[in-house]
């Protein structure tokens, strides 16, 4: 990486970074996690600020984004410049700024590849420390469905600076969030389909030439990943058990599932 973080180069390549799924997940959290006008939405590792932009795009709701590039800090603030419910500030999501009981949605998840297995559990602490009870935890992950070579893995690591390992399919990114103070309220699967060769010209052709070379590796190595993953996208809220009005187990004495 040339001593640049991925969050830097995205933020001066001009890539448009966005959650698995892009814009279907994006509208996937606003409708099951209810993010209206009144919402007060923070997201974690915000990048270039696309999922900030897309959220206050369709809800008008108030959004605060951060991450702890500068580059990329910069370049979200340009990008929804003019735009006054959104604001962006480095920020370190191990330790985060705000109030306990503050945001009514927490969007994590994307930068937790790149921290180690040891602190993820703390910036998921974090974030439900800062949500607001009864709160929504909006989170989409890519996992893998199947295990990647140990070669390949090793040159995703290296290439985009992140710490993944074989082993972290769904049980194990779904176990971050296994939270007495969390119940999921809605998740959806989706399957990776690899880019064809028009698709990955398409993708390279918009950047600047001086960026197109290592784009064009970077998106190789995503289509060959690509062959192993899965992604979920999930929605929890925050309860507080002392609520006597919250009902436990969730559902009471009966569970059902759906007729197809």
């Amino acid at each position: 990486m040339k001593n640049k973080t991925y969050p830097d180069f995205v933020a001066k390549s001009g890539q448009v970074n966005t959650p698995p799924g892009s814009y279907d997940t994006v509208k996937e959290w606003i409708r099951e996690g209810f993010i209206g006008r009144n919402s007060n939405v923070l997201e974690i590792g915000c990048t270039t600020g696309f999922i900030s932009y897309q959220i206050n795009k369709y809800t008008n709701a108030n959004v605060t984004g951060i991450d702890l590039s500068a580059e990329a800090i910069k370049k979200a603030r340009k990008n929804c410049e003019g735009i006054l419910e959104i604001e962006f500030k480095r920020g370190n999501a191990k330790e985060l700024s705000f109030q306990d009981n503050y945001f009514s949605h927490v969007i994590i998840g994307g930068h937790l590849p790149w921290v180690s297995k040891d602190e993820r559990p703390i910036h998921v602490s974090e974030a439900i420390r800062v949500l607001k009870n009864d709160g929504f935890l909006l989170t989409c992950l890519y996992y893998f469905r199947d295990k990647p070579s140990i070669e390949l893995l090793d040159e995703f690591n290296s290439t985009f600076d992140m710490q993944l390992s074989a082993d972290e399919d769904y049980r194990y990114w779904s176990s971050l969030f296994n939270l007495e103070n969390l119940v999921l309220e809605n998740e959806n699967n989706y399957k990776i389909i690899c880019p064809n060769e028009l698709r990955k010209k398409k993708y390279v052709a918009r950047f600047d030439e001086k960026f197109k070379d290592e784009w064009q590796h970077k998106v190789e190595l995503f289509s060959q990943n690509g062959k192993y993953l899965n992604f979920f996208v999930k929605v929890f809220q925050k309860v507080n058990e002392s609520n006597s009005f919250t009902q436990i187990p969730r559902g009471g004495i009966y569970q059902w599932k759906k007729i197809s």
